[in-house]
């Protein structure tokens, strides 16, 4: 068998020779022919490249510029859509004043006359012919508003005003301009009222002078709605032109060509120099083809015309580039001069045109030089490719064999083994791969023991955990064996090792017994500790005999303290009186419990809504009363139940809850769960569980104690 050496030499040699024989007899056949195709090709390739050159350098700046308009209207549009988000949560916050006016305090405020200039502050003013102390619980309700509004304010500064006028006459805003507001106001006339009014959603206004002189105005306007969608109003909120004119303006489009905003194809709303009297001139901005302009806009979300545009008294061709912001429907309009697209194109075909002639002439030189180097070469090269051969292969083959040596102790098992092989080349850098492959092969092994040695503790440490919640919930059953008026039974199946579900129950005394039932925002560890937390004070503050309404404000209160997480709790909670079958109980933020009476079918308990627990301070809580009679059950559960999804993202839902637990009457409780536990699997079909599975059912039995 010959060696790596042998065969390199030979064949290096052998195709050496018949190569440099033959590039010889080529090179001269090629360079005199080359001379004269190139002589007489250049020419037309240097002219046609200057038109190519021309051509893709117009066509890239005018992609660039559709670019960065499309970019610049994503940025429009998300500022837009910013400020109307924060409007919508302003307006369902106005829902929540009129819908529960009994959780809020009144809170005064004061008229601009009484008010600091120059300062954002809370101010109302009253429609004509009205007497403030008519009203005066409805203004000062409006005075809640005032934290929401400043938040807003600060995190977007191109609101200048923020204001609510009623359907009542009251007119209530926050800005800092209280010394130009009138003794009264009627609001309810304007477009950006009626306009909102009428459409029932989110509006536009178009541009107008401010009320109290302040400028050119675009106005948002959302109509708010209070208890049984009865329309209460509308909010309003300015934005001056000048600052959504500078985010348009402030843009420079190539070296002169500049930037303005259209609203609805038929308005423009930002644009430089824009004022009262030229704001619709179309043919100021777009030229004199702006009617087939406007008509392609309708048609096109995006594209691109020519059109020649009056400008320091002359005419200049423009490219108008279009594109639509998506938030609101306006479109986002770049307009170019042609000159500032095309004068890159002239210079790059001067400059083509220009090395075409140099290197036409440097050819005739190079060819004369090659042919004088050629037979130099030639004699050169024979004498010394004999000689550099055998050196060559003899470098070549040394280190290969050195590697291969290497490659086989670390085969055989040796990770420790080094490859040290310095030649520069291809070999070297395989040599460092072997050696980076053995170092991340002894790495990776190692991390496997690490990552397996970590994993078995973090199992064990969650197993405890599971272990260390389910003991706390009661899970012995039956519960009270001594006690024969009632029934009891819970379960709980979390999403992960631990879950933030929790039910609850416990006799406050011997005839008061307590049922709870709680979902804590989020999952897995962290729910768990808040799920404890807030087990422990409802059971605490109910065993020192407060009423549910009374537990619930109180264990608000307490989990609101230090809440920097944000984490909150819905819950229901039932005090049962057993000797007479009263249920005093009270929502909050909770699912509503379904409720089986007089040996009828389940049905929905009604339930007052109430705010869920950690997610502010000091509400309210409404109570209600039922009594139960032997037979009668309530079944408690958390949104694991209704919102177990399927393969297909369809939820198990309110109604097949209803259907299922109806299919299962009068079984043990723990059947009757059970079932419905099935029933809940049979639907995922195999489904991940996301949520976690809580279930609570109570049964009065009618026994005696």
């Amino acid at each position: 068998m010959k060696s790596i050496k042998a065969k390199i030499l030979k064949s290096f040699l052998a195709v050496s020779l018949i190569s440099l024989v033959l590039t010889g007899i080529l090179a001269e056949v090629i360079m005199f022919t080359l001379r004269g195709i190139s002589t007489r090709s250049n020419g037309q390739i240097g002219f046609e490249s200057a038109e190519s050159s021309e051509t893709a350098l117009t066509n890239q700046a005018v992609d660039d510029a559709s670019a960065l308009a499309s970019a610049k209207a994503q940025v429009i549009g998300g500022e837009i859509m910013r400020v109307a988000n924060d409007m919508r949560l302003i307006a369902a916050y106005v829902n929540r004043l009129y819908t529960g006016r009994e959780f809020f305090n009144p809170v005064p405020y004061n008229h601009p006359k009484d008010s600091p200039s120059g300062v954002p502050v809370m101010q109302w003013v009253l429609s004509p012919g009205m007497d403030f102390e008519d009203v005066r619980d409805e203004v000062y309700l409006h005075g809640n508003m005032e934290a929401v509004y400043d938040a807003v304010m600060k995190n977007n500064g191109e609101i200048t005003s923020i204001y609510l006028t009623t359907a009542t006459g009251i007119n209530s805003g926050y800005d800092a301009y209280a010394e130009y507001k009138p003794e009264e106001f009627e609001g309810r006339y304007s477009a950006w009222y009626t306009d909102a009014r009428d459409a029932g959603t989110l509006v536009f206004s178009d541009t107008y002078q401010d009320s109290f002189g302040r400028g050119l105005t675009l106005s948002l306007s959302i109509p708010c709605y209070g208890e049984n969608n009865r329309f209460v109003g509308v909010l309003g909120l300015d934005i001056l032109l000048e600052d959504l004119n500078e985010m348009v303006t402030q843009t420079v489009v190539g070296g002169s060509g500049y930037a303005f905003l259209l609203r609805n194809g038929e308005k423009i709303i930002s644009a430089p120099g824009l004022n009262e009297e030229n704001e619709w001139d179309m043919e100021l901005y777009l030229g004199d083809h702006y009617a087939g302009i406007l008509s392609a806009m309708q048609s096109r979300q995006e594209g691109t015309a020519t059109s020649a545009v009056l400008r320091d008294g002359e005419e200049t061709d423009m490219y108008i580039i279009w594109t639509t912001v998506d938030a609101v429907g306006w479109n986002l309009i770049f307009a170019l001069p042609s000159d500032d697209i095309l004068a890159p194109a002239y210079e790059a075909r001067e400059t083509i045109e220009r090395l075409t002639n140099e290197t036409i002439r440097d050819m005739d030189r190079q060819i004369l030089y090659a042919n004088l180097l050629l037979i130099g070469l030639f004699t050169v090269v024979i004498a010394v490719m004999i000689w550099t051969t055998a050196r060559i292969s003899g470098k070549i083959t040394q280190p290969i064999t050195e590697l291969e040596k290497n490659i086989e102790i670390i085969a055989g098992g040796n990770l420790d083994t080094v490859i040290d092989i310095k030649t520069g080349d291809e070999i070297e850098r395989l040599g460092d791969s072997v050696n980076s492959m053995t170092l991340e092969l002894k790495e990776y092994i190692a991390n496997i023991q690490t990552i397996t040695a970590e994993k078995e503790r973090i199992g064990a440490e969650l197993d405890v955990a599971t272990k260390i919640q389910a003991s706390m919930l009661p899970c012995i059953f039956p519960a009270f064996p001594h006690r024969a008026e009632f029934d009891i039974y819970a379960s709980m199946q979390p999403a992960k090792e631990v879950g933030g579900d929790f039910y609850d129950f416990f006799l406050i005394d011997d005839q008061s017994l307590a049922v709870v039932m709680a979902d804590v925002s989020g999952k897995g560890v962290p729910a768990a500790l808040f799920m404890v937390i807030a087990k422990t004070l409802i059971k605490n503050n109910a065993q020192y005999g407060k009423s549910p309404k009374e537990v619930f404000e109180t264990v608000n209160n307490l989990l609101c303290e230090g809440n920097e997480a944000g984490m909150f709790v819905t819950a229901f909670m039932g005090i049962l009186d057993i000797p007479s079958g009263t249920l005093t109980y009270v929502n909050a933020g909770h699912n509503p419990p379904l409720i089986r009476r007089d040996g009828k079918p389940y049905e929905w308990l009604e339930v007052k809504p109430g705010f869920i627990l950690a997610g502010m301070e000091d509400m309210f809580y409404k109570q209600q009363e039922i009594t139960l009679r032997p037979g009668d059950e309530l079944l408690l559960y958390t949104d694991g139940v209704t919102e177990a999804v399927n393969n297909e993202d369809e939820l198990f839902s309110d109604p097949r809850l209803l259907e299922t637990v109806n299919n299962y009457l009068g079984l043990p409780l723990k059947e009757v769960t059970v079932s419905i536990k099935r029933e809940i699997d049979k639907f995922a079909d195999g489904a991940e569980q996301a949520d976690d599975i809580t279930m609570l059912i109570l049964r009065l039995t009618g026994g005696r104690a």
